[in-house]
């Protein structure tokens, strides 16, 4: 099945579309690291063809989640909570006006309930 020049157009649109989100969902962070670490991070990114950039994303990930998951429960709550709203407001300042969220910590409606939920499935998970 071809698409037509039009379902193409709107493919595209459909696309950039996406690809904005994606894109309104990071926020821009400096680091710095040990030579030693950032010259066997080049290698690597070079060694599977990715970017340095890519592969930071990642690992970033991986790290805070880790770091998340050794916390004690108390600090998982409030941090949740703080980071919760750090998302929201980042959420509103990327021009989303209307988002919802749900999971184990309940339904959120125009405010991130990301970390809270992974707050409530993690003492689910737990107990």
């Amino acid at each position: 099945m071809t698409l037509s020049n039009q379902e193409l157009i709107q493919h595209f649109y459909e696309v950039e579309t996406m690809v904005d989100h994606e894109e309104s969902l990071y926020s821009k962070v400096t680091l710095q690291g040990r030579v030693e670490d950032i010259a066997m991070l080049n290698a690597i990114s070079e060694r599977f063809s990715t970017t340095r950039f890519e592969l930071s994303k990642t690992i970033l990930r991986n790290a805070v989640a880790e770091m998340y998951f050794n916390l004690s429960d108390s600090d998982k709550q409030l941090l949740s909570a703080k980071a919760d709203d750090e998302i929201t407001s980042h959420m509103k300042k990327a021009g989303f006006t209307s988002f919802f969220e749900y999971g184990a910590a309940g339904n959120f409606e125009n405010e991130s309930g990301y970390w809270r939920n992974h707050y409530a499935l993690n003492k689910d998970l737990t107990k």
